[in-house]
């Protein structure tokens, strides 16, 4: 496992100690700590602040795609999604977990698979997706004791794959089987949804803190890039302010300070990168501040991305 620290200037530096000898798979930050997958499961790793040490602190439980905050920690696996109680890095199962949020098996051959998760605003958000009997989308208001009772909100092409404003206001859902991507206003204090029709980004990709910018892949007969949308506040649609042309490495995350995009590129055939961008706060143009080679491929060595959190 590598360990990274993004600096203040947009640099990127290798904590003393990295690569560390730890076989697991980075996933999703939650609260002060790294989650990642094992080989046979999900796990909680503290982050060390001052050096970036991580530190195994929980025993393996069953995980696949993973969101989480400071106090809970969800899975997606077949059929169900785990939920996990964080409390001093242990990882403890919360009442009714594994929950059952959709039709399992809707067609006897076909078996949801839960892909995407999402946690803001007191929600647990998910899309599922079940081959070619299609995929739903829904929302789960989290207990006090991790539970939730999820509401879906319809089905959806198979294929999908959901983006989640940091504000809980605005849902885009992107369909391989479609080739286009959905709008849906959602209401956190009521947990109502009401789909608002297409937007113009094909490929929604990571959401800036404030909910103000999304940087969207482009890879299609008249550019490849990353373009920047700027969110309408009040209905959630998007107006392209920016292009960044001929570029072929994909939008990951943004910091949490809202300065920097990160990338994860092939600079060549073998070796992989993650580039930094700065964000221009007024326009949302993206300028090159950075890159960082993560190392060549090897038959012991296949970076496949990286999460980017707060510690």
């Amino acid at each position: 496992m590598q360990v990274l620290r993004l600096n203040s200037d947009g640099t990127i530096t290798a904590v003393s100690g990295s690569p560390f000898a730890i076989a697991a798979n980075p996933e999703a930050v939650a609260g002060e700590y790294l989650i990642a997958s094992t080989g046979s499961g999900i796990a909680a790793y503290k982050i060390d602040p001052g050096t970036g040490t991580p530190t195994k602190t929980s025993s393996d439980v069953n995980g696949g795609n993973v969101a989480g905050n400071s106090q809970f920690v969800y899975a997606g696996t077949t059929n169900a999604i785990y939920a996990y109680a964080l409390a001093n890095g242990q990882l403890q199962a919360v009442p009714g977990s594994p929950f059952n949020v959709g039709t399992v098996d809707p067609c006897g051959c076909a078996t949801p698979y839960y892909n995407d998760l999402a946690v803001t605003q007191g929600y647990l958000f998910y899309a599922d997706n079940a081959d070619h009997a299609g995929a739903s989308l829904g929302a789960g208001k989290i207990q006090s004791n991790g539970s939730f009772t999820a509401t879906s909100f319809g089905s959806v092409p198979s294929g999908a794959n959901l983006d989640v404003a940091p504000n809980g206001k605005f849902l885009y859902e992107a369909s391989s089987a479609t080739g286009n991507a959905q709008l849906f206003d959602f209401d956190p204090s009521t947990g109502t949804v009401q789909s608002e029709g297409t937007v113009e980004a094909m490929n929604p990709g990571p959401i800036d803190p404030s909910s103000t910018w999304m940087f969207a892949t482009v890879d299609n007969s008249q550019a490849q890039g990353i373009s920047t949308y700027q969110i309408n506040p009040q209905s959630g649609n998007l107006t392209q302010t920016s292009l960044l042309a001929n570029y072929t490495g994909k939008p990951i995350a943004v910091d949490p300070s809202g300065k920097y995009l990160l990338t994860f590129d092939y600079p060549t055939q073998t070796i992989y990168a993650i580039d930094v961008f700065a964000i221009d706060s007024q326009t949302g143009a993206l300028t090159k501040v950075n890159s960082y080679s993560l190392g060549s491929y090897s038959s012991t060595y296949s970076a496949s991305g990286f999460v980017v959190g707060k510690f």
